[in-house]
């Protein structure tokens, strides 16, 4: 058990460093694409966008090109996931003094990729790429900032000194249990 709570304890103390990096990998990843079909290994290629297109749509006139060649994903999520990255570093160094943003601004600041794609899905108006992008980054970096310091309230109460607390109050339970059956069985006599 003991492994079990060192392991646990180290993927809570770098969870952060964790998503970071996941993020970034994912972020950049799309742009490995263009280069490796420009390069020949197309078959590499195809992996990554396949991949992709579980997560994005892909359309063409959606799209950053890169060598001649699309990006794996839109420019929507190029902003969102860059802009993830970025606030995740950002994150990282602010990380002491911030509580994050409150639910309401996560809201308001989600609204503008909501009435974007939403207009543009619904086929009320063709969204353009500064759009797309300005209101892609807007939610990722929003979406890090929300998310994050719940990530860093929600981890601590799991990590070493919430689990001592835990032991602590169980022998505490049951010590004041053994000690109440004690008084029961002392009256009964």
């Amino acid at each position: 058990m003991a492994t079990l709570d060192r392991i646990a304890d180290g993927v809570i103390e770098r969870w952060l460093a964790v998503a970071n990096w996941g993020i970034a990998l994912f972020a950049i990843a799309p742009f490995a694409a263009p280069i490796l079909m420009a390069t020949g290994l197309e078959d590499v290629a195809r992996s990554i966008y396949w991949l992709y297109s579980f997560t994005c749509h892909q359309l063409p006139s959606h799209s950053w090109f890169l060598l001649g060649q699309q990006v794996a994903f839109c420019q929507r999520d190029t902003a969102i996931y860059l802009s993830m990255v970025v606030g995740g570093v950002l994150y990282a160094r602010q990380r002491a003094w911030t509580r994050g943003l409150p639910w309401w601004a996560y809201v308001l600041a989600s609204l503008p990729i909501a009435l974007d794609g939403g207009a543009a899905t619904l086929g009320l108006r063709e969204s353009t790429p500064l759009l797309r992008s300005v209101t892609g980054a807007m939610f990722g970096l929003a979406t890090t900032w929300f998310v994050y310091p719940l990530m860093d309230r929600s981890l601590a109460q799991l990590g070493p000194a919430a689990r001592t607390t835990i032991r602590l109050e169980t022998a505490l339970e049951l010590t004041s249990h053994s000690a109440g059956s004690a008084a029961r069985t002392h009256r009964s006599l």
